[in-house]
């Protein structure tokens, strides 16, 4: 089965669960795990106790503009997310006057704590235990266990074997599955369980479905003959090398409200093109006779590729099977129209159904 394939058949499975799993799966289509940087992602969190999006949003922005770097990109200026170092100075009165209150003394622990290794960032990269890393975020100030769940699972650490649970999710979970009367006896444990069994399940469904599945194609071995194989040029159809901003760019212009917009791409890689090729091969089969009598069979493999050229007036120009496009890193959008929250949201929405990217990745501001 192909990744695709195993998507759609899982996203089946749990639909086939009941009506709310279906509308679930519906609604939750192009919804991407973060994969943030661990710093970031461990302060964001600390930010977001007891807090609200739009409030968590400010502070990072000023947090962003007060001590990262600046950007300058179409005449707007833009800021990075400070690193670790740019925030070795910072007081807590310096934090307290980002409106952080209370968890101003938690960022300054916390970034003191990275500061002298008291926590390694990059041990806890390196470390494969995720109850081990669990430990060592639970030291951080500002950072339970839920807050510990969030930062193993939406950063770069992409630890799936974690579930975060607030009273949200356990509210949701008791009213939709377990129905307990007294909500405050559904332990963590007792969701974990009831996660872990529908996992357990679709995996296994996977495996019987790909067991009973693959092994209806096979290859045919060729013995002491020669096979001329051509390139399957059908398989990735060359893609037109089209620019993806300007595409962006009409489109978004076209949503109602948004009005003048640039886009620009950040990408981690350039394109790349592979040619076809012709591949001879040959297969030889040998018995040995040992000293004591026995054989054996050696079977030895050799084939040869050759790129497929066509010519054209005289100039010979290799024939191309296919295009891999560059990955896509992150976007910044600037619109008249962005100063709207419903038109900002929707800008958000068409570019990361048009390019893939998580949320996080895609930056929306108001044009001068």
């Amino acid at each position: 089965m192909e990744l695709k394939e195993i998507q759609e058949y899982v996203k089946k499975q749990l639909s086939e669960i009941d009506t709310y799993m279906k509308t679930s799966v519906e609604y939750g289509k192009g919804i991407r795990i973060l994969n943030q940087d661990l710093w970031e992602t461990i302060i964001s969190f600390i930010i977001s106790a007891n807090n609200n999006i739009p409030r968590i949003k400010g502070i990072i922005e000023k947090l962003s503009k007060t001590y990262g770097n600046e950007i300058i990109w179409n005449n707007n200026k833009y800021y990075t997310f400070p690193s670790v170092n740019q925030l070795k100075d910072v007081t807590i009165e310096q934090y307290r006057k980002l409106g952080l209150g209370f968890r101003d003394i938690r960022l300054y622990e916390t970034t003191q704590m990275i500061l002298n290794k008291e926590i390694d960032l990059e041990y806890l990269k390196e470390e494969k235990d995720t109850l081990k890393v669990r430990e060592e975020l639970l030291k951080l100030s500002g950072v339970g266990p839920k807050v510990a769940d969030c930062i193993l699972l939406f950063s770069e650490l992409k630890r799936f074997d974690v579930f975060p649970i607030d009273v949200w999710v356990r509210r949701v979970m008791n009213d939709l599955y377990i129905k307990e009367e007294n909500e405050e006896k559904v332990s963590k444990k007792k969701i974990e369980n009831l996660v872990f069994f529908v996992v357990i399940l679709i995996i296994t469904i996977v495996i019987i479905n790909y067991v009973w599945n693959g092994n209806k194609k096979s290859d045919k071995a060729i013995t002491n003959t020669a096979g001329r194989q051509l390139a399957n040029a059908d398989t990735t159809q060359t893609e037109e090398n089209n620019n993806l901003e300007e595409r962006l760019e009409n489109i978004l212009g076209k949503i109602q409200g948004v009005g003048t917009v640039k886009v620009f791409i950040n990408y981690s890689e350039s394109s790349q093109t592979v040619a076809m090729y012709n591949e001879n091969s040959k297969t030889s089969t040998t018995e040995e006779t040992d000293t004591s009598g026995g054989t054996r069979k050696v079977e030895q493999t050799d084939s040869d590729k050759e790129i497929v050229y066509q010519e054209e007036n005289g100039k010979k120009t290799p024939i191309l099977q296919k295009t891999l496009q560059p990955k896509i890193e992150g976007a910044i959008i600037t619109a008249k129209g962005a100063s709207n929250v419903n038109v900002k949201t929707n800008i958000i929405q068409a570019v990361e159904a048009a390019t893939g990217l998580a949320t996080h990745k895609i930056q929306v501001f108001e044009m001068n």
